[in-house]
């Protein structure tokens, strides 16, 4: 296989499937600009390629050997404790914001139910505000410990 084949090889999956570059980007997490410079031969590090192999539902294995076969597209300054750290870092993140999510949901079914249970017995005392007010502090920290404080020095995401 030539060196232009290999170099075209992202392009062609991505245009079998009808997506522009910024719906590739959008789908592996990267940003367009490294969509591009990967279409163009340039280097990858091995999370990039792995992320572009989950977007296309192929093995890493195998854009790393065309990779190799093409040009120096992977840089070897990646090694598996640093890949291990970012991946678990990302996916405890991920489960952070999915769980705080699902608290979410929650909260937002149960209390109209619990407001209701309230009118509808006891019309002397009113104590629905209570697992509403407290439970809205527990969510609220759940929120700012998935998401975190917001970063004001960066002026705009870079995937």
């Amino acid at each position: 296989m030539s060196d232009q084949e290999n170099e075209n090889w992202l392009k062609q999956k991505r245009l079998e499937r009808a997506w522009s570059q910024e719906q590739l980007a959008d789908i592996s997490g990267l940003s367009t600009r490294t969509i591009q410079r990967v279409e163009q031969g340039g280097t990858a590090s091995l999370e990039t390629l792995k992320s572009i192999a989950s977007a296309f539902d192929t093995d890493v294995s195998l854009l790393q050997s065309r990779a190799e076969n093409a040009a120096p597209l992977v840089e070897a300054t990646s090694t598996l404790a640093v890949e291990q750290e970012s991946m678990s870092a990302s996916d405890n993140r991920e489960n952070r914001i999915a769980k705080f999510h699902r608290h979410l949901i929650i909260y937002l079914v149960v209390n109209p139910g619990l407001f209701l249970i309230d009118i509808m017995t006891s019309s002397d005392s009113l104590w629905f505000y209570y697992p509403l007010f407290f439970w809205g502090i527990a969510i609220a920290i759940k929120g700012f410990l998935a998401y975190g404080l917001p970063d004001r020095g960066k002026k705009g995401l870079v995937h």
